[in-house]
């Protein structure tokens, strides 16, 4: 037993290293709830796959129907991740920065790092990321950068400088035929040749030839609509959605070529608002696969922003409002038409990443909120990319009321290490999982917040239960 969330108990198993820490926690709890755990057939069977949020089969025993997870999922609905202790050496999860930082090239003592979005070559056996930096906080002095590692969770080094400044929320895929996929938000980029903050804070000096962005930005005159550049201040782009696609089959030098993604249509239900009227950022995407694994084009999730929602609906006191919707298209470049949002009385919701199962049902997890045991990872699910569903939970009132604490969750801020020492974040945002070759999740990436706000930033990780080991 990990944790309990206020009056809720709301409960997650992993296995500990040390007996007592279950022995403990077991004697601070109500015996109901210590018999759900012992017996989980005592809670309301299912009926369909729904009821298992697509995560699992419901599927009939002696004592009535359960879901049946699959692998990387648990509990009485499949809608928490199977989370194993995080290993304790060598940085208790730090994937990126792995210490903090130190080069002689760090400038400011808020260096940061933030999305972490890998990918694994099986080609190469090695594991190749984009990570966000910032050189003071999340907003200023953006970067985005080529890291690569022989480990999922530690050992990462800089391979290059890919992005010009501004560029951010970074989502890569590795299609089959060896392409690498970068998604990507960017906004307010500065003019080509505008030197770059020296703050990336590796473990080494990065050579000079490394630190020039990769990714061209279009000078005067150019347009990212035609010219493969990403808009600049100087450009100008006038309706642009701000959402780029980078691609190449030459990690990481390139030469890569630079879409851009258009967002496009009516949607956002019950505002009836378009995507240029509320703004959008965060994007992930995954193509949708078919019979005999053949493509049948590729989902958009995104997220808008919270600063064009008071227009269209009054932003509460709390400052919440941010959404989440999704996009359909033929291609991973686009153009991706609004097909779908999610909806909450009032929501906070940001942070997308999208993914299909290997079943063919879509999936969404989100984080909503900030803050100490409030901040979850939450889970949506879809059998075609347009008709979304949540936890039975999600329409309680206790949830929509309070859905930082009050609903079903695929993680929380809590984290366990295998030395037996835990931790609670003050915020755990921009989820990304990383799969193994057989479609099952093997890894839990998030930008991290330690409630010693002096601790910069950074990207930590949490594997996974996977059904055998992976190579």
């Amino acid at each position: 037993i990990t944790e309990a969330h206020s009056s809720n108990f709301l409960l997650t198993y992993q296995p500990q290293t040390k007996s007592n820490v279950l022995v403990n926690q077991l004697n601070m709890l109500p015996i109901f709830y210590i018999l759900l755990l012992v017996f989980p057939s005592i809670i309301d069977g299912c009926t369909t796959d729904e009821d298992c949020e697509l995560l699992g089969q419901c599927v009939s025993n002696t004592q009535g129907s359960v879901c049946k997870c699959s692998p990387g999922f648990t509990g009485p609905t499949c809608g928490k991740l199977d989370l194993l202790p995080i290993p304790a050496a060598p940085s208790f999860g730090r994937v990126w920065p792995s210490v903090p930082f130190n080069s002689l090239r760090q400038q400011q003592p808020r260096t940061i790092s933030w999305s972490f979005a890998p990918v694994y070559n099986p080609s190469t056996k090695r594991y190749q990321a984009v990570v966000e930096m910032s050189c003071t906080k999340w907003g200023q002095s953006l970067i985005l950068l080529a890291v690569s590692s022989d480990k999922a969770d530690s050992g990462y080094t800089v391979d290059r400088v890919l992005s010009p400044v501004t560029a951010n929320s970074p989502h890569m895929i590795l299609l089959p035929n060896g392409t690498y996929v970068v998604h990507f938000f960017a906004m307010h980029v500065p003019p080509p040749n505008n030197s770059l903050p020296l703050c990336f804070g590796n473990d080494t000096e990065i050579p000079e030839a490394l630190l020039t962005p990769v990714w061209p930005v279009c000078s005067k005159g150019q347009s990212a609509f035609t010219d493969g550049c990403i808009c600049s201040e100087e450009s100008g782009c006038a309706n642009s959605s701000d959402l780029y696609a980078a691609s190449t089959e030459n990690w990481p030098h390139g030469p890569w070529r630079i879409n851009y993604v258009d967002v496009y249509g009516a949607g956002w239900t019950p505002y009836n608002s378009t995507v240029h009227s509320i703004g959008n950022s965060n994007p992930t995407v995954t193509l949708i696969r078919g019979a005999g694994n053949t493509t049948q084009g590729a989902l958009l999730s995104i997220r808008s922003h919270a600063g064009y929602w008071p227009s269209i609906h009054p932003t509460p006191n709390d400052g919440s409002g941010e959404h989440i919707g999704f996009g359909s298209s033929d291609s991973l470049y686009g153009p991706f038409k609004i097909v779908a949002n999610l909806t909450w009385s009032y929501g906070n919701d940001e942070d997308p990443f999208v993914w299909q199962q290997p079943d063919g049902s879509m999936h969404c997890l989100y984080h909503n909120g900030r803050g100490r045991n409030i901040n979850l990872g939450l889970h949506a699910f879809s059998r075609d990319g347009v008709t979304w569903h949540k936890a039975a939970d999600a329409s309680t009132p206790a949830c929509i009321a309070n859905p930082h604490s009050n609903c079903t969750y695929l993680y929380n801020n809590f984290l366990v290490f295998t030395d037996g020492s835990n931790k609670t974040l003050e915020g755990r945002e921009r989820p990304s999982i990383l799969f193994n070759t057989r479609g099952e999740p093997a890894y839990l990436y998030n930008g991290a917040i330690e409630s010693n706000q002096s601790v910069p930033w950074y990207a930590i990780s949490q594997p996974i239960r996977q059904s055998m080991s992976h190579s």
